[in-house]
């Protein structure tokens, strides 16, 4: 196991095996979805609460560590040659959360802000001092 983590009512685990993939890392989330923490392409998707678990999110078989808010989750990719690893987001991004440099404070719903598939954080942008 790579990593387990929470949010509000759901959670997710990262693992160096699954039986949906053996032999390869994944990451694998279960539980409430209503802002697409569950990283499964659909929002909204089916909650998995209870017997089953998901398929794990496509594009993630290489994360090396996971961390969750409350509805949203970020997984930082093995890095390759001459890059550090990238870190991708999903869920909740309301508050910018997500690091996609996108952020909605007024939706008509919950949907309209977020993301139900990883996406890339980009760097910071510094503001020019102005003179």
């Amino acid at each position: 196991m790579i990593g387990l983590v929470a949010g509000s009512g759901f959670s997710c685990l990262a693992t160096s095996s699954s039986s949906f993939a053996p032999g390869g890392p994944t990451v694998e989330c279960r539980g409430r979805n209503d802002f697409g923490q569950l990283g499964l392409r659909t929002v909204p998707a089916p909650d998995y609460r209870i017997t089953t678990w998901p398929p794990p999110i496509q594009g993630l078989d290489d994360a090396v560590q996971i961390a969750a808010g409350a509805r949203h989750v970020c997984a930082l990719r093995h890095p390759v040659p001459n890059h550090g690893g990238q870190v991708f987001c999903w869920g909740d991004g309301s508050d910018g959360q997500l690091g996609d440099g996108v952020a909605k404070e007024n939706g008509s719903s919950a949907y309209e802000y977020g993301s139900s598939t990883p996406v890339a954080v980009v760097a910071p942008v510094e503001a020019s001092p102005t003179p």
